[in-house]
């Protein structure tokens, strides 16, 4: 059965700070994901998503947080 061809779903990776965040499940959004963290990391409520960056197979997505004064 030479010339078989098979279908690998490339694997989603979060970072955020320095943190790698792993997927929840892969029918959710970046968005939802991102919702998800903000359970743990509540400063994720308002974080930016920033991606897809594809690079060795893996699909990267950042949490960025916007960093302002209060006032």
């Amino acid at each position: 059965m030479a010339g078989q061809l098979s279908v690998k779903a490339a694997e989603r990776v979060f970072h955020y700070n320095g943190t790698i965040l792993q997927e929840i499940s892969s029918s959710m959004t970046p968005e939802q994901i991102r919702e998800h963290y903000a359970t743990f990391y509540p400063e994720l409520g308002n974080a930016l998503v920033e991606g897809p960056d594809i690079k060795n197979g893996k699909i990267s997505y950042r949490f960025i947080t916007k960093v302002g004064l209060k006032g």
